[in-house]
């Protein structure tokens, strides 16, 4: 998925487990607007440092 992670919405994250894990697993990043984190600031739509 293109997307930032912010977007996902319950059904993608479902059809996309894989994936998303890979993308939270050891997060370095979190984002100010919903609270997810990442393992990198480009998959969040307003990243900060852990």
């Amino acid at each position: 998925m293109a997307k930032k992670m912010c977007a996902w919405k319950k059904d993608d994250i479902k059809e996309n487990t894989k994936e998303f894990k890979k993308l939270i697993k050891n997060p370095s990043y979190y984002c100010m607007k919903c609270g997810r984190a990442a393992k990198d600031d480009k998959n969040l739509c307003k990243a900060k440092k852990l």
